[in-house]
């Protein structure tokens, strides 16, 4: 009906007018949810998959770590037909959220993954096994964090805590088993990262033994 009005108004109307009630901010919000969530979640998308490109030491890798977070919204979305939970203000925020929050448990995985030796599945177990646990104890701790949500009567409390459980949820699951698998058939290959001594030992490094007392002085400081 405000559509409809608005339309009367521009062709009817001999003056600028438009039509007005306490309700259409309400009926505004229901108008441009949907470009608004799209539009939030692809800038999202963006900024994390620049920085994730800027750390992870191989383009393909930040497309796979993107690729997995895509799928945590795509299931995020799926959660939310089940659950019966409307696409409101909150849950926008909380699916863009989701993609802050998801590309810790993926990006540490495939760092590690990037730095071991060896073919893909022992390069995956050792992954695995050096950062599995660290992941695991982060989505606990998020879990404790959110926990006392759930003992507000609000539904806005109801629905946060819903959407951020799914989220951890979906996140560990993403993260310590398809991304590893995925990485197993089709990860990069592995980056020597230059450790401390080889960074002394070089003689173009600012920082090596011929640098001289100024060297030294960086060093034992």
């Amino acid at each position: 009906s405000m559509l409809t009005l608005r339309e009367i108004a521009s062709q009817y109307s001999p003056i600028e007018a438009f039509p007005y009630s306490w309700w259409y901010p309400i009926f505004e919000r229901f108008l441009i949810i949907r470009p608004e969530a799209i539009k939030n979640m692809l800038l999202a998308a963006g900024a994390v998959f620049a920085i994730t490109v800027l750390l992870i030491p191989h383009p393909f890798a930040a497309v796979l770590i993107m690729v997995s977070i895509a799928f945590i919204d795509i299931d995020l979305f799926g959660l939310m037909y089940l659950l019966d939970i409307p696409i409101n203000i909150i849950t926008v925020s909380t699916l863009v959220l989701a993609i802050g929050l998801a590309v810790d448990y993926n990006a540490h995985i495939t760092h590690s993954f990037m730095t071991q030796s060896g073919n893909r599945n022992d390069r995956v177990t050792k992954a695995l096994t050096e950062m599995g646990t660290s992941v695991l104890s982060g989505a606990f701790s998020t879990f404790l964090g959110i926990l006392m949500i759930n003992f507000g009567k609000a539904a806005v409390f109801q629905i946060y805590f819903r959407m951020l459980l799914s989220i951890c949820i979906l996140s560990l699951v993403h993260g310590l088993i398809f991304l590893p698998i995925v990485l197993s058939y089709i990860g990069p290959q592995t980056v020597q990262l230059r450790n401390k001594d080889e960074l002394l030992n070089n003689e173009y490094s600012p920082i090596s033994s011929k640098s001289g007392a100024a060297a030294n002085l960086v060093l034992e400081s």
